[in-house]
């Protein structure tokens, strides 16, 4: 691996862009997104308070046989989101959604534009790597409400969107400015925390044309595409299924680069 330095270990941030725009006409794909990174999807159930555990936060899942984070070793860059003003984004606040720091956590809002996926970009542009988030599920949102990575975006309007939504689903999708390709279709897993407050560690791995994710070290899903070949910004990304506000927040994000 080589050493690269990510925003809040020393390098400044190399880009940071954030999209949204009117949605085109609704679409039965929950997971699409339009030409300006969002398209209009059909609707999802009215927002609920989620039940949140009364009891302990269960502590960091044990390492499991194939989890990168631990065979791949240090992470190359880490962002602890301890600093407020470490990505140039941090305050960045438009019709759909809006992003910030505090408490030790990226937050991104997104303000109940019904249907429709905006996302921030920022970091280094990397081809092969690792790369995960530690996701805290909303304490209030619609089953349909989905967040997330977008990597290998070649340009701030098409990439590879990684979601969790609220319902415990997860699912792997592209945008190519017109046509949304489904990688991997809404699946559930045993592995992932759906209680509010609950912690999800979200990974890609990204080798050529084959993408693998991960949900808390555990591999779930894999996916071979060849639309976005090269190297491309990360970051995140958020959905409303409703009219209905809600927040994604982040306790950290790493990067693995792999030769």
């Amino acid at each position: 691996m080589r050493t690269l330095m990510i925003a809040g270990l020393g390098l400044a941030v190399l880009i940071a862009a954030a999209a949204c725009a009117p949605a085109p006409a609704p679409t039965a794909d929950p997971d699409a997104v339009n030409t300006a990174v969002a398209q209009t999807v059909q609707a999802m159930p009215t927002q609920t308070t989620r039940p949140t555990s009364t009891s302990t936060p269960e502590p960091p899942p044990t390492p499991v046989p194939g989890d990168p984070a631990v065979s791949l070793g240090p992470p190359d860059g880490r962002d602890t989101f301890d600093n407020p003003n470490s990505w140039h984004w941090s305050y960045f606040d438009n019709t759909c959604f809006k992003n910030s720091i505090a408490g030790g956590r990226f937050l991104m809002e997104a303000k109940g534009l019904l249907g429709t996926a905006c996302w921030t970009l920022s970091w280094p542009e990397v081809e092969d790597y690792y790369v995960e988030t530690s996701a805290v599920m909303p304490s209030a949102c619609a089953p349909g409400d989905r967040f997330g990575f977008i990597f290998r975006a070649p340009d701030n309007d098409r990439g590879y969107l990684f979601g969790l939504a609220c319902d415990g689903t997860y699912s792997l999708t592209g945008w190519t400015g017109d046509t949304t390709l489904t990688l991997v279709p809404p699946a559930r897993s045993d592995v992932v925390q759906t209680s509010a407050g609950g912690v999800n560690r979200m990974g890609v791995l990204v080798q050529g044309s084959t993408f693998t994710v991960y949900m808390n070290g555990i591999e779930v899903a894999q996916a071979v595409d060849t639309t976005f070949p090269e190297a491309g910004k990360i970051g995140y990304f958020v959905r409303a299924a409703t009219d209905q506000p809600f927040t994604a927040a982040y306790n950290e994000i790493a990067l693995w680069v792999l030769e």
